[in-house]
C-alpha cells in the first residue's frame, strides 16, 4: 500500500510520544482521522491496515494513514520499544497526485540503515515538548522526506523484477505470503504490482517456472529419476510435480520425455 503527503501545507503534529510495552500488546482496532507513524526501537509487532498484514521489527517505520482501519494481528514482543507521532492529515494526502510537493511512501519502511529518520523522530519529540508546533511541523516534513530516501527502490517495476528474480532463483515453491514478507509489503499489494507487470499471479508464474525446469530435465538428464527432479524443484512430491507439469503441459512428465527424445 502506497501512501501519499503533500508537503505544500505544514502538518500539524497532535501528538507524539514514546512507549514501552511490558507486557504483550495487541495494537488498537480503529480508524483514526490523522496520520500513524510508528518507529520502532525495539522488538516487534504484527499489525494490519486495510487487509495488508505487516511485521515490523527494530529500525522499520509503519506508517498507518487517516481515514484507513488498522488493527492488530499479534501482541508485540515484551519490551518492544516505539516512538509515534499523530499528525495531521492534510487536504490533498492520500490522493496520488504527481509534483514537487508531493511524497509517496509505503507503508512499511526499512529504515535501521539511516540514522536521520530516528534523528527526526526525536526532534519532533523534543519540539513538541517545548511547545514550538513551527519547528515540530519542519521536522516533521524532514522525516517525509528521510524516508522517502529509504524507500527509493520502491517503485512497483522494481518490486515486481525483484520478485520475479527471487521466484527463478528460489529452489522451493514461494508462497505469496513468503515472497510479501520479504520485500515488506501486503500480500495483495505484492499481487497485484506483479500481475500489472507481467499480467500473471505471482502463484502461477512460480508454478510455470517450475515446469519449465523440469522441462529443462526431463530433455538434459535422461538418467533422473522423477523424485529426483522434484526433490530439486521443490516440489511436495513427484505425484505433486507430476499433477502440475500434465495441468501446464497436457501430458505427463513420462509422456514429455519420450516425447523429446
Amino acid at each position: 500500500m502506497i501512501n501519499f503527503f503533500d508537503l505544500s501545507t505544514k502538518h500539524t503534529i497532535i501528538d507524539v510520544n514514546r512507549n514501552k510495552y511490558v507486557i504483550p500488546t495487541l495494537h488498537p482496532n480503529r480508524k483514526m482521522s490523522m496520520h500513524d507513524f510508528i518507529y520502532m526501537l525495539d522488538g516487534e509487532w504484527k499489525i494490519g491496515q486495510d487487509g495488508e498484514e505487516y511485521h515490523v521489527k527494530k529500525g522499520d517505520v509503519l506508517i498507518l494513514s487517516a481515514d484507513r482501519y488498522h488493527y492488530g494481528i499479534e501482541p508485540c514482543s515484551v519490551g518492544t520499544r516505539t516512538i509515534y507521532i499523530h499528525a495531521s492529515c492534510e487536504p490533498f494526502d492520500n490522493e496520488s497526485l504527481s509534483g514537487n510537493q508531493k511524497i509517496s511512501l509505503p507503508t512499511c519502511i526499512h529504515a535501521s540503515s539511516n540514522p536521520n529518520v530516528k534523528n527526526c523522530f526525536d526532534k519532533v519529540l523534543y519540539a513538541d515538548s517545548c511547545k514550538n508546533n513551527l519547528m515540530a511541523s519542519v521536522y516533521f516534513d524532514a522525516l517525509l522526506c528521510e524516508l522517502q530516501s529509504c524507500s527509493d527502490d520502491f517503485s512497483p517495476n522494481n518490486i515486481a523484477e525483484n520478485i520475479r528474480q527471487t521466484i527463478i532463483s528460489s529452489s522451493r515453491i514461494l508462497k505469496n505470503s513468503e515472497i510479501a514478507e520479504k520485500f515488506n509489503i501486503g500480500v495483495k499489494t505484492a499481487e497485484t504490482i506483479f500481475k500489472n507487470a507481467f499480467h500473471v499471479s505471482i502463484h502461477q508464474y512460480v508454478i510455470d517456472t517450475k515446469i519449465e525446469h523440469v522441462k529443462f530435465y526431463l530433455k538434459n538428464f535422461p538418467e533422473m529419476k522423477m523424485y529426483e527432479i522434484a526433490s530439486n524443484l521443490g516440489f511436495y512430491d513427484e505425484f505433486h510435480m507430476s499433477r502440475q507439469f500434465k495441468k501446464n503441459v497436457g501430458l505427463s512428465p513420462s509422456e514429455y520425455r519420450k516425447n523429446v527424445k
